[in-house]
């Protein structure tokens, strides 16, 4: 009996699409921002979707460690490919190689994000199987007030005496994220309740992010743990999760295209920095959603298409992508 949930494939895809428009609308009109608001939800739908399985059933420390082991080995390898790639293109090196490799580029930051969640997950498990409703909504509640509203009010600087006391208490900004986990984790164990609340929160949160995307309070708000962005992430996870599962005969075409996205993932900014010039005459031809849909479609066409042949090899699907 086939037990694979195809939803969670497609799902991916979305998010991973979402992802490279992120990275793609990055322009200052105001097209590219209300498109980069958008699609925000994309990130907090991948830490659902880890949540969602790395908390259904335990799983050995050991496993986890090595998993965090692969991702770190997998970060240094992709910082080595577009260190490689910025010294033959531009003869551009860094001053600080380790720096480089241990930080760059920029949008390698989640897979630090997933290996802090993974060494995270022994603990949290035996609360996800045994805590009560009572008992996991509080957790929930204290890690988006704290992880999410907390930290954003601190970003907005509307509290100066709070941004004191979070100092001193040193919560971190990782509370958003074990937020979104622990979420995830709650929808594997007691379902999808309350659709409505969670449609009406997503569009909610939705227009909250458009609205902010030419506000002076713009970076705060689109942040990836503002209550906000986390809620319309949470909410298109249970419509896409509620809806029917995708058709028989497309399952198995599905289930390998979701395959790619972590290499996608990885891919798709090195993609861009080459073909973005050659897009560039089109700009003046189309308007601007037309353009940024354009690119980003190219973008992640090509990505899709690199990591799809890459993904034959056993070698490289296991250790690079």
């Amino acid at each position: 009996m086939d037990t694979h949930d195809y939803r969670i494939d497609r799902l991916r895809l979305l998010a991973c699409f979402g992802v490279v428009m992120l990275h793609s609308s990055v322009g200052a009109g105001a097209s590219d921002l209300a498109l980069n608001a958008l699609f925000r939800f994309s990130v907090p739908v991948f830490v659902l979707i880890s949540g969602w399985f790395q908390l259904s059933a335990p799983i050995p420390g050991k496993r986890l460690a090595r998993k965090c082991g692969v991702l770190f080995g997998k970060l240094l390898l992709w910082s080595g490919i577009y260190l490689a790639a910025r010294w033959f293109l531009w003869g551009i090196w860094p001053k600080d190689l380790t720096a480089w490799l241990l930080t760059e580029p920029v949008h390698l930051w989640y897979l630090y994000a997933a290996m802090g969640l993974y060494l995270l997950t022994p603990a949290l498990h035996p609360f996800v199987r045994s805590a009560s409703r009572e008992e996991y909504r509080y957790a929930l509640t204290v890690c988006f007030l704290l992880g999410c509203v907390v930290v954003t009010l601190v970003r907005l600087e509307w509290l100066p005496l709070l941004a004191v006391i979070l100092d001193k208490s040193k919560l971190p900004d990782m509370l958003g994220f074990v937020f979104l986990y622990l979420l995830g984790g709650w929808f594997r164990r007691f379902g999808f309740e309350s659709r409505r609340f969670w449609l009406m929160a997503g569009i909610s949160g939705a227009l909250i992010s458009i609205g902010a995307c030419n506000s002076p309070w713009n970076q705060q708000l689109l942040s990836f743990v503002a209550p906000n962005v986390v809620l319309s992430g949470a909410a298109c996870f249970v419509v896409y999760m509620t809806r029917k599962p995708p058709a028989e005969r497309s399952r198995r075409l599905l289930r390998r295209a979701s395959e790619c996205t972590m290499g996608v993932y990885l891919l798709h900014p090195l993609v861009s920095s080459l073909i973005s010039p050659t897009l560039e005459p089109v700009r003046g031809m189309l308007f601007p959603v037309g353009y940024m849909l354009l690119r980003c479609g190219c973008i992640f066409a090509i990505s899709f298409g690199c990591i799809w042949l890459l993904t034959c090899s056993r070698f490289l699907k296991k250790y690079a992508l």
